[in-house]
């Protein structure tokens, strides 16, 4: 079984443009609106604060992230730190989805195989 390439991305070039264009955006916002990013604590921060436990987090377990705080190490500005953290975000975001993806398309590919192979249907009618 051939995989058409061209043929696969001309067919499926609005899903491509419509990723394209997704993959833009998010690179957009994560970097450049992150800075504006509300200083209030999220919800899990707020909840600890109030019920009291907050101060009694393991402190430790953070100290040897590389971006605590969304500040990249090395970095003064407050504003290019968080975005560059937001940028890196949506990269190793983006990858990971990407090996995710690769891998059940992969998966799908070796079932297909099993089933037509199991099915006594050749493969080169399909």
């Amino acid at each position: 079984m051939k995989l058409d390439m061209k043929g696969s991305l001309k067919r499926n070039r609005a899903i491509w443009i419509f990723a394209g264009a997704a993959l833009v955006v998010a690179i957009l916002v994560g970097t450049f609106a992150s800075p504006f990013a509300s200083k209030s604590p999220d919800g899990l921060d707020h909840t600890a604060e109030a019920k009291g436990f907050a101060k009694k987090e393991a402190k430790d377990a953070w100290s040897y992230a590389p971006m605590k705080e969304y500040a990249y190490p090395g970095i003064k500005s407050k504003g290019v730190s968080t975005g560059l953290s937001g940028l890196i975000g949506v990269l190793i975001t983006l990858a990971v989805a990407a090996v995710v993806g690769l891998l059940l398309y992969g998966l799908g590919r070796i079932w297909k195989k099993k089933d037509d192979e199991s099915s006594g249907i050749p493969l080169s009618e399909t």
